[in-house]
């Protein structure tokens, strides 16, 4: 439904998502076609889908996260994305917890 109303002009200014939403939602939402700004609390798509080309994304992880995106290094080599010229903003906040 977000794709069917971003295409009327009336979808949303940015989806955000984390946790399971970050995993499943989102790279799910770039499938059906969503292109808009996307907000991912812990990263964990990282390791199985790509950032779409036209996606504008910020990842937003924790030092003490239970996923692999709790090292900022690691999330930056797994990074996936179709357009590598794309950015894709990484705030990480080491003392922070999976329920950021």
């Amino acid at each position: 439904r977000i794709v069917e109303l971003a295409s009327e002009g009336r979808g949303p200014a940015v989806v955000i998502a984390a946790s399971r939403g970050g995993i499943v939602s989102m790279p799910k939402l770039w499938e059906c076609g969503w292109q808009g700004p996307s907000v991912v609390g812990n990263g964990g798509f990282v390791n199985a889908s790509a950032i779409p080309a036209f996606v504008r994304c910020v990842l937003v992880t924790a030092g003490w996260d239970c996923f692999s995106t709790r090292n900022p290094e690691t999330t930056a080599k797994v990074l996936k994305k179709e357009d590598p010229e794309n950015p894709v903003l990484l705030y990480h906040d080491p003392q922070e917890d999976h329920d950021l």
